[in-house]
C-alpha cells in the first residue's frame, strides 16, 4: 500500500466526520435563528426571520386551508433534536399548508420545524389568553419515538469472573482461600 493512498483513505474519514448530524429538511437557518424569548420580549424585530425550533407537539387543529400546530418550545441538542427534559421556553404556532394527520402529529411526539415568524397571536390556554409567535412552516421533522429499554438485572456483588471450576473447594489446593492464602 503506498503513502499516497493511505492518506486519501484518511482524508475521506476526516471529511466524513465533518458531515452535518441535522437532518436535511431543518438544516436552514445555519445559526437557528433567534431564540423564543428573544421573539416574544421584541416580536416587532424579528418579524420575517426564518428561525429554526423545536419541542413537543401539544395540538393539531386542521382548518380548510392549512394546519396549526401548537407545541412547547425545547432547547435543541447538537443535531437539532429537542432536549427531553422538562425545561419549557414557552409555546408557539406553526401553520403549515394542507393537511397533517393528528394520528401521526399525535400530542406528545417531538418535532422540529423551521420557517419566517409570521405575527404574534393570542390563544387561550385554559384560562388564560396566552400570547405566542406565529411560525409559516417550511419545513419540519418528526423525530422517531424513543423507548424505555429495560436494563438487564444486574447484582453488586456478582463476580464476573467467577469460574465454577476453580479449585477452590478442591481439599488438596493448598491454600483454603484463594485471596488471603495466609488466613
Amino acid at each position: 500500500m503506498s503513502v499516497r493512498y493511505i492518506a486519501c483513505v484518511l482524508a475521506g474519514l476526516i471529511l466524513a466526520g465533518c458531515a452535518s448530524s441535522i437532518p436535511e429538511p431543518i438544516r436552514d437557518p445555519e445559526d437557528g435563528g433567534p431564540s423564543l424569548a428573544a421573539v416574544r420580549a421584541d416580536p416587532e424585530t424579528h418579524l420575517g426571520k426564518t428561525v429554526r425550533w423545536g419541542g413537543q407537539i401539544v395540538e393539531v387543529e386542521n382548518l380548510p386551508e392549512h394546519t396549526e400546530m401548537q407545541v412547547v418550545a425545547k432547547p435543541l441538542e447538537y443535531d437539532a433534536r429537542p432536549a427531553g427534559h422538562d425545561r419549557s421556553e414557552g409555546r408557539f404556532l406553526v401553520r403549515f399548508p394542507g393537511f397533517l394527520d393528528p394520528a401521526v402529529y399525535a400530542p406528545g411526539r417531538q418535532i422540529t420545524v423551521t420557517g419566517t415568524i409570521e405575527e404574534m397571536v393570542t390563544r387561550d390556554i385554559g384560562e388564560y389568553a396566552y400570547r405566542q409567535p406565529l411560525v409559516e412552516g417550511e419545513g419540519s421533522y418528526l423525530w422517531a419515538r424513543e423507548e424505555d429499554r429495560p436494563r438487564p438485572y444486574r447484582d453488586p456483588w456478582y463476580d464476573p469472573w467467577y469460574d465454577p471450576w476453580y479449585r477452590y473447594h478442591d481439599p488438596w489446593y493448598p491454600y483454603p482461600h484463594p485471596y488471603y492464602p495466609y488466613w
